[in-house]
């Protein structure tokens, strides 16, 4: 840790805000979570012991302190406000590290059980900025670190004056970029049901991801399970694990187009029933889903693929757009953006694969370095389950009594027209779920300012400008009284 904040001082001014001699803030474990998932998902508890090297004691008491963190670093948000960049665990997940812009904010963080540290960026500055260089020619990937408060902009080996041109044509601040070079290794679409169960289609076999019902707006009223779009395109049949037909793939996009997110979803047919659960291949057990609360930058994350089984790591780019991907229907290279970094290792079949903090559905395993003998610290990206849940209108599957999830944005649209050499646009939100009162934060590379925020009706608008001949992104994030927090980025119009 020490080393990575040498790095943070001289790149962005990373300071500790402690007040006085107050140390820093440890995590202590929430009351029987680990011993919980001891009883009812034993895998876990084997799987965390093999990746972080621990005893049986040691990864009972990893699990309640990640369960601890999820809920400061909700708090923490909510404290931080508009000055909030970023929060991050420690390597051993004893204490949450909250980034603010903003001294004054500092005890209100502390208050939460977080460690403020000051930073010059916010984190929706960060994601605006980012959403510039999607597309760039000579950028390989993306992502946002968050202890360095900066982007990471990757590119191939000799490439780099070029990404650094690319970042500026963006008119992005360099001090708030970081470079780096791709390593030349094969990336590769992880193509080959229940979650973390196997399915067949006619490209190979994949791995089902979490369980989900119809939701506001989907006309296929019938339960199913997300999944990788490029494991098959629509309509292509899909059979279970005992080789019986399942269902079709429906709202496939990579597959189909090789553009937009990794996604698809099957409806499942006949008398079938998805359960709000994940398979633990180690014990013949299940890990139920309780929620899909976003982990923080460098939390525990584990993954039940078909092939590779129960693995886990940590977050490690968040988001990230990642290019030279060999997923669509030819083949060829392409983009993928919006996806999360980790250093989970997954092989061929793991494509779909659930991805859980503890009982918190995180997203589906899209591609990775495979496999997992050359490469045990991965990586593999996944693809947020929220945006997933949210463009095909589905809702995850929950089991009964569970607390309200935390919010969700339905849908984010904008228009433009022009004005005296500038664009005008406005954009229109809804929401739901979540626990009231929620807050919600614009950001966009050049201005955009709330209009009207409904919280009874949960829809917002917003307005803002952009420069003529420069596209530009908006960015909407959501957070709920627990500190739950959703996002959702999308083009102004500004041509």
């Amino acid at each position: 840790m020490a080393g990575v904040l040498a790095v943070c001082v001289t790149a962005s001014a990373l300071v500790p805000l402690n007040a006085g001699d107050e140390g820093p803030v440890r995590l202590l474990p929430a009351a029987g979570v680990g011993e919980t998932a001891l009883r009812t998902a034993p895998g876990m508890v084997d799987a965390m012991q093999r990746t972080f090297h621990l005893t049986r004691e040691e990864a009972v008491a990893r699990i309640g302190r990640g369960e601890a963190a999820r809920q400061v670093a909700g708090r923490a948000r909510v404290a931080a406000g508009s000055a909030y960049a970023g929060d991050w665990l420690d390597d051993d997940v004893t204490a949450v590290t909250v980034a603010v812009t903003d001294r004054a904010v500092a005890r209100a963080v502390r208050a939460a059980g977080a460690n403020p540290e000051l930073v010059r960026y916010t984190h929706n500055r960060l994601v605006a900025a980012e959403a510039r260089l999607q597309g760039a020619r000579d950028v390989s990937g993306t992502s946002i670190d968050q202890q360095l408060n900066r982007i990471v902009v990757e590119s191939r080996p000799g490439a780099e004056p070029a990404a650094r041109a690319a970042v500026s044509a963006a008119a992005i601040d360099p001090a708030m970029v970081e470079y780096r070079t791709q390593r030349d290794d094969a990336v590769a679409a992880t193509i080959d049901h229940h979650g973390g169960e196997l399915f067949t289609t006619s490209k190979g076999s994949c791995t089902e991801g979490f369980s989900v019902d119809p939701g506001v707006g989907q006309l296929l009223n019938v339960p199913g399970f997300v999944t990788a779009g490029h494991c098959g395109p629509n309509q292509d049949q899909i059979r279970d694990r005992n080789g019986l037909f399942a269902g079709v793939i429906t709202d496939s996009t990579y597959a189909n187009t090789g553009r937009g997110p990794d996604q698809a979803w099957v409806p499942l047919a006949g008398l079938r029933d998805p359960r709000p659960d994940v398979f633990n291949s180690s014990t013949g057990g299940f890990v139920p889903v309780l929620g899909s609360t976003v982990a923080a930058y460098n939390a525990d994350v584990c993954m039940e693929g078909q092939v590779s089984k129960w693995r886990c790591g940590k977050i490690t780019g968040y988001p990230a757009n990642e290019s030279g991907i060999p997923v669509g229907p030819d083949g060829a290279l392409r983009t993928v953006t919006g996806v999360v970094k980790t250093s989970i290792c997954s092989d061929l079949g793991d494509s779909g694969a659930p991805v859980l903090a503890g009982n918190q559905a995180q997203g589906i395993v899209s591609f990775a370095t495979v496999n997992c003998v050359t490469h045990p610290q991965g990586p593999t990206w996944f693809q947020p389950i929220n945006g997933m849940l949210n463009s095909m209108r589905l809702k995850l599957r929950l089991p009964q009594g569970s607390p309200t999830p935390g919010p969700r944005i339905g849908g984010l649209g904008c228009g433009a027209f022009p004005s005296l050499g500038w664009y005008r646009f406005k954009c229109y939100s809804s929401w739901y779920d979540g626990t009231d009162p929620v807050v919600l934060s614009w950001s966009s590379y050049y201005s955009v300012t709330p209009e009207i925020t409904d919280v009874a009706g949960k829809t917002a608008t917003a307005l803002g400008a952009c420069p003529q001949g420069l596209a530009s992104t908006v960015t909407l994030r959501v957070t709920d009284s627990q500190g739950r927090q959703d996002f959702m980025s999308a083009p102004t119009g500004c041509p």
